[in-house]
């Protein structure tokens, strides 16, 4: 973990150690389940078909999602 991800979780917990600890923990067990994501089947068909699809970030890095209709 890079040094401004602890910076960042230490700022959302105020600086109480405890607590920051404890968000820390729940990340990584949220991490560990679900990093890389599991794709369905289904889930899976539809990107593998083209009608959806994204292409790079715009100037606020949000991902752009391109849907063919």
């Amino acid at each position: 973990m890079r040094d401004q991800d602890i910076l960042r979780f230490l700022i959302s917990e105020d600086f109480n150690f405890k607590k920051t600890y404890q968000a820390f923990e729940t990340y990584f067990r949220w991490a560990l389940e679900n990093i890389p994501p599991v794709l369905l089947d289904q889930t899976e068909k539809i990107i593998r078909s083209g009608f959806v699809y994204l292409h790079g970030r715009d100037k606020h890095f949000r991902p752009l999602c391109v849907i063919e209709t």
